[in-house]
């Protein structure tokens, strides 16, 4: 018989507990029988499509493996009135060879009934468990992948000299902000919780690498700006002097007392002695030999000056080579800080078995 009889024979008020969302098929009209045997049973049968409420737990998203209920009760008949049970053995027939879902591979399901006590009473229950288990090919695609890769383009820019620094600058940024774009799309793919999971961690290592490269060329690009301006200041003092040269306006020059006296510059000095001595008072260093006279003896002597004393040895800092010896060490290092979490992440997360049986935070359709 037809579903019309349905109102004239009794039947339990069965419900799907968890059901978000239910849709009994009228095409072209109810799509549902009732068969009375020949001892009384009635057997009744719907065409529902239902939309399941599905508790998950993400710590793990995406190798996170999940476990989805369907339970079904009597909404007003205690257990005392009603008891649910499955009505065989195997009640639930799937084909998992033509079963095809876009995101989850269905590894198993199972059977369970019992009675559940609410603060109205307790209710007899039957239900059906299914195992889930995430496909990884959408996530290795299109998250994995391309970060990597922005990654290592971030890695690239190390090779390229810090005077190039528009075409560094601009690929250091890009891969930074490409990076975040996807960091913020892919986040929008799953529900918002309060814990990190597993691509939380692989996005973020990600942005820290990319602008701990960025940050690496900001200081080594400053070294170079630093001996960029000493080698202008050098040039622009050679200039002066040669200019000064060029008007014999050169002077005399104070040199350390001798016996109570002071010299000076010889006028026999040639210009390219003077030069020289002119130069050792910029640049902190002395000649071997240098030729002056004594106001007190008016006699030409040669003074020996030389830098016996540890105060005149100076180092002088070559900031361009620091930054290429720095860019030089943080070429392998960034590498091999990217390899070993890579090899940390994916060993832990591909062995990972995690079904949860707990009360999560997160709520999906399935």
């Amino acid at each position: 018989m037809d579903g019309t009889l349905k109102d004239k024979i009794w039947l339990p008020d069965s419900f799907f507990v968890n059901a978000k969302d239910e849709v009994l098929h009228n095409s072209p009209k109810q799509n549902s029988y009732i068969r009375i045997n020949y001892d009384g049973s009635v057997f009744t049968s719907y065409r529902i499509t239902l939309v399941l409420a599905c508790e998950m737990t993400l710590e793990l998203f995406p190798f996170d493996t999940q476990r989805c209920h369907m339970r079904i009760e009597s909404y007003s008949f205690r257990a005392t009135e009603v008891v649910v049970k499955w009505l065989t053995p195997d009640p639930i027939v799937i084909d998992k060879v033509k079963l095809n879902l876009p995101q989850y591979t269905l590894r198993n399901y199972f059977y369970d009934d019992g009675i559940i006590q609410y603060p109205t009473g307790s209710f007899s229950h039957v239900e059906v468990n299914f195992i889930f288990e995430r496909q990884l090919g959408f996530y290795v695609f299109l998250a994995y992948v391309p970060s990597a890769a922005l990654v290592v383009l971030s890695w690239l820019t190390l090779w390229i000299e810090a005077t190039s620094s528009p075409a560094r600058t601009t690929l250091g940024i890009t891969t930074a902000l490409a990076l975040v774009t996807q960091s913020t799309w892919l986040r929008g793919q799953i529900p918002k919780v309060a814990y990190v999971t597993a691509i939380d961690i692989w996005m973020t290592t990600c942005e820290v690498l990319v602008f701990a490269i960025m940050i690496e060329f900001v200081f080594v690009y400053y070294l170079y700006k630093i001996e960029e301006r000493r080698q202008s200041s050098h040039v622009y003092n050679g200039r002066k002097l040669q200019a000064r040269e060029d008007r014999g306006s050169l002077g005399d020059l104070k040199v350390p007392e001798h016996r109570g006296s002071t010299w000076s510059v010889s006028s026999s000095v040639d210009k390219r002695e003077r030069s020289s001595l002119y130069l050792s008072k910029e640049n902190l260093w002395l000649p071997t030999e240098v030729l002056v006279t004594s106001p007190c003896k008016k006699k030409q002597e040669k003074m020996l000056f030389r830098r016996k004393d540890s105060s005149l040895k100076i180092t002088v800092t070559d900031y361009r080579k620091m930054g290429l010896t720095l860019d030089q060490y943080c070429r392998p290092l960034f590498l091999l800080v990217f390899l070993g979490f890579n090899l940390f992440y994916w060993i832990k997360y591909i062995n990972s078995d995690f079904t949860p049986h707990s009360s999560p935070t997160a709520v999906w359709d399935s």
